[in-house]
């Protein structure tokens, strides 16, 4: 996995040197780098990385906000205004999951629970990170699909994010096989194991990608922020 202290440090709080606040923040506490870099070894070992995707045809629907999965009637994704602008030109979606498997969260809430509170926080945050990590090769095989079909693609967007609703996540997963990449759903449209990542990619030859457009976002202490609020 791509990971580095750097990473595990800017999920905790820590800006790298060059942040986009105008206030210089201070070096991390020693303890805090020492616990980074054992925990991000330690995530390592228990990394069971997995993802699973499929290419659906689509249509878009300004109207409603709505992606309408092919033959019409079937499926729809209620991804809302801000998502259905960004996937705007898509002939398909790319559904897809990507987890870590359940073997390092199980860890880090062993040791939140026998005291070994940094350590376990630590660790989620590693955990959370590598799930990005997975996310980012899953999004690198649709764009070598996309590139063999002669196709482009858009970034990837997820259930809880701008104006998807969180339970959108039951539409995504009734268009992939049953437990993709050993992942479930429950009723409140949470996914098991919890390091899991989920969205849609948009696909086809007048698509754009464009970077997450955190001026959109009202959330200014984001600590993942790309641009000033």
């Amino acid at each position: 996995m791509p990971l580095n202290t750097d990473d595990v440090l800017r999920v905790l709080g820590h800006r790298p040197a060059v942040s986009l606040s105008p206030r210089a923040r201070p070096a991390p506490p020693a303890h805090l780098t020492e616990a980074a870099v054992k925990m991000l070894a330690h995530g390592r070992e228990l990394l069971e990385p997995a993802f699973a995707w499929r290419a659906v045809p689509v249509s878009l629907d300004a109207e409603q906000e709505a992606v309408h999965c092919l033959p019409r009637g079937s499926t729809s994704l209620s991804v809302g205004r801000l998502i259905r602008m960004e996937l705007r030109g898509s002939a398909a979606v790319a559904v897809f999951v990507a987890t870590i498997g359940p073997r390092l969260e199980q860890t880090a809430r062993a040791l939140l629970a026998g005291g070994q509170l940094l350590e376990g926080f630590v660790l989620d945050a590693v955990g959370s990170l590598a799930a990005e990590a997975v996310a980012d090769a899953t999004q690198n095989e649709v764009q070598a699909f996309a590139a063999a079909q002669g196709w482009k693609t858009t970034n990837r967007f997820s259930p809880g994010y701008c104006t998807w609703e969180t339970g959108g996540q039951h539409a995504l997963f009734s268009l992939l096989p049953a437990r993709p990449a050993g992942v479930t759903l429950n009723d409140s449209a949470l996914m098991m194991p919890l390091k899991s990542v989920s969205g849609v990619i948009g696909l086809g030859p007048a698509v754009e990608y464009r970077p997450y457009r955190c001026e959109l976002c009202t959330l200014a202490d984001c600590h993942a922020r790309l641009t000033p609020a």
